[in-house]
């Protein structure tokens, strides 16, 4: 089985008000799982660990690997998705009761 070619992922400068409205606690569907955004620099850190490239307003990719995380906000909500082949999307958590409507 053949690696596929990295992506070159390309960079926009995002201001620090805009990263700070997508840090936070994302948690799936199933409940079993969380996801975890900061704010560090002019970027996200996933989980603590991964630096998000921000290719657009909101889609970001990490160097050397081939997925994108999309985050949509809607009115009363905000999603992010994890785009790898599969579709794994989870809902931002404002507070304890926000996690039991998703």
């Amino acid at each position: 089985m053949k690696n596929s070619p990295q992506k070159e992922i390309k960079s926009i400068c995002m201001k620090k008000s805009r990263l700070k409205q997508l840090e936070g606690i994302y948690v799936a569907k199933t409940l079993n799982k969380t996801v975890n955004l900061s704010a560090v620099d002019k970027s996200l850190v996933l989980n603590g660990r991964d630096m998000l490239i921000p290719e657009s307003d909101s889609i970001f990719g990490i160097r050397g690997w081939n997925g994108k995380i999309e985050i949509e906000h809607l009115s009363d909500s905000t999603f992010l998705n994890i785009i790898n082949g599969q579709k794994e999307t989870y809902l931002k958590a404002k507070n304890g009761k926000e996690m039991m409507s998703f």
